[in-house]
This record gives C-alpha cells, sequence and structure tokens, in this order.
C-alpha cells in the first residue's frame, strides 16, 4: 500500500516536472523564432569557415568583398532566402556548389578542371590565408575532372555544422535553465511543498495521478506540438486540482510577514523555500523527452503492480 502511495506520489511530481519543462521548451522555442537564434548561429559557423578577411571580386562591381557577403549575395542563396532574410537552413550540396562558383564562375569560354581551379584559388584568394590552404588542398587531392570535390566540401561545410549545432545546444541550454528558473519562481513550483501536499492528500495524489496517465496516452511523442499558451493553461487546470502553485496565501509569505516570527523561523522557511523551488528548476532543466521516457516507465510499472480486480474496475 504505501509502495502504491509513493509511486502515485512520484509520478504526480514527475508530471509536475514534465508539464514545466514543456513549458519551457514551448517559450524556448518562441524566443529563437523572435531572435532568430538558428539563422545566426549558422552565419557565424559560415563566417568562420569561410574565414570573413579573405576577399573576392565581385562579378557584378568589379569590386572586392568578403567572402562570406559574396557567398550570401550569390543567386544561389538568395534563391532559399526565407522572406528576404538569410536562411537558417543551408543544404551541404547547395554551399559546395556556390562556393566554387564564387571562385571560378561558369562560363562558356573555360570550363573548370583542377589546373584552373588551382589557379583560380591560387589568384584570387589572399595568399596563405585559411581558406586558400583549405580549398587548394582539397582540388590537390582530388580526381583531374574533380568528381569528388563536391563530396570533400560537403564533408567539410557538415563537420563544420557539427560545431554550430554545439554552439545551438549549449546556447538553449543556458537558456532553458534562465526561463525554468523564471517559470517555476512565478509559478511557486516549489517541491518540497508539493511533495507534502501530495503526501498528506491522497485525492489529489490519485487524481493528478490520473490526469498524468490521461495526459501521456494522448501525446504521440515527446514533442507534443503544442503551444505556451496551451502548455500554461494546462498547468493552471492541474492547479485548480489543489496543487499548491502560486505565492498567493503561502506559508513562506506568511512566515516572512508575521510580526512575531523569529530569524530562525525565517532562515528555515527560506531555506525550504529556496531548496524547493532549485529542485523543480533542475528537474524541469533535465527537459520533456526525459520525463516523458521516465513518466512511462512509471505507467507500466503502475499497470503490473495493480491487482486484477483494480483493472477490471477501471476496463469498466
Amino acid at each position: 500500500m504505501f509502495g502504491s502511495h509513493l509511486l502515485d506520489l512520484i509520478f504526480g511530481l514527475g508530471f509536475v516536472y514534465l508539464l514545466f519543462a514543456l513549458a519551457c521548451t514551448a517559450l524556448n522555442e518562441l524566443i529563437t523564432g523572435w531572435w532568430d537564434h538558428r539563422r545566426e548561429h549558422l552565419e557565424r559557423g559560415i563566417k568562420n569557415l569561410l574565414n570573413h578577411d579573405d576577399e573576392l571580386t565581385c562579378p557584378a562591381t568589379g569590386k572586392k568583398d568578403a567572402v562570406y557577403n559574396l557567398f550570401y549575395n550569390h543567386p544561389f542563396i538568395k534563391s532559399i532566402h526565407e522572406n528576404g532574410t538569410r536562411p537558417s537552413y543551408i543544404p551541404p550540396e547547395l554551399f559546395a556548389k556556390t562556393l566554387i562558383d564564387l571562385i571560378a564562375p561558369a562560363t562558356k569560354e573555360e570550363s573548370r578542371n583542377k589546373k584552373v581551379l588551382t589557379q583560380k584559388i591560387t589568384d584570387k584568394l589572399q595568399a596563405n590565408s585559411h581558406l586558400q590552404h583549405v580549398l587548394a588542398t582539397m582540388v590537390a587531392e582530388s580526381e583531374d575532372d574533380l568528381s569528388d570535390l563536391n563530396e570533400k566540401l560537403e564533408n567539410w561545410f557538415e563537420h563544420s555544422m557539427d560545431r554550430v549545432s554545439a554552439w545551438y545546444k549549449r546556447h538553449t541550454q543556458k537558456m532553458v535553465v534562465i526561463l525554468a528558473t523564471a517559470l517555476v519562481v512565478t509559478a511557486n513550483a516549489d517541491t518540497l511543498q508539493i511533495s507534502r501536499h501530495l503526501a498528506n492528500d491522497s485525492v489529489l495524489r490519485q487524481t493528478l495521478a490520473e490526469h498524468a496517465e490521461q495526459y501521456i496516452a494522448k501525446q504521440p511523442s515527446t514533442n507534443p506540438g503544442q503551444t505556451f499558451e496551451d502548455i500554461t493553461a494546462e498547468i493552471k487546470a492541474k492547479s485548480s486540482l489543489g496543487l499548491p502553485l502560486g505565492w498567493k496565501g503561502d506559508n513562506f509569505i506568511h512566515i516572512w510577514t508575521k510580526q512575531d516570527a523569529t530569524k530562525a523561523e525565517k532562515f528555515t522557511a527560506a531555506l525550504s523555500k529556496f531548496v524547493g523551488l532549485l529542485l523543480t528548476i533542475a528537474a524541469a532543466s533535465l527537459g520533456a523527452p526525459f520525463w516523458f521516457d521516465m513518466l512511462n516507465k512509471i505507467i507500466s510499472i503502475r499497470s503490473v503492480g495493480k491487482s486484477p480486480r483494480e483493472k477490471a474496475e477501471k476496463a469498466e
């Protein structure tokens, strides 16, 4: 009996963590869309890849310009601009095709071959620059008809984009922690306080566990595609069940505003609140996939642990 109560408590608490993790993810996606973080990280990666100090002669103006600028102004790349802004994703094959055309534009008079491309790289790019060295090495290692040059350039681009993905992942992790802190503190989602309520209120514990099981069953994957408004509405709905969310009537506020409260009482209340909020922030920062997986495992354990009578009643 005690084991099933404890399992329901953990299940309900994990469900709260899942909802806040989903809220962080949805809000982060919203902010990312506003600030174009993916586009910014892609531009940063390509600028690093093409060595922004290197210059080429612009075919249209005849003036020198950075390879990075000419790359983004090339018709191949402009064709995938998103509503007039630079793309947030560039296919590797398009990157290779554009870079070759920048170095050795296709003409009727001159065909592209290993000798021509080597000469163009030497003449057009800054001597001993990183970009000149990389391209010259790739051309030298390619077949005479440059049949595998595109593949080498695509691999070079993909390896660089792996680093961009790592930058973006680190940025996202920082954002999730910041958002989790803001959301958890605003909602006063105190793990210790929620745990006490779930432990002492069997109706709340069982109801929340049932809601959690229904919610998980309806979700097609770890990314249900809900908006931030949908998830906050879900959190408010669960709060109406009796979950201690929100600062109104909170015991911490009561103690700190009580005139005869001792310093020891205030310190204990502050420490408990800090630890409770910190635990929820840490849990929400683990991400929704972690809690989806954890709750599905608990669902399996709960279903196995039910008696035949309980299973029959639920089926009815």
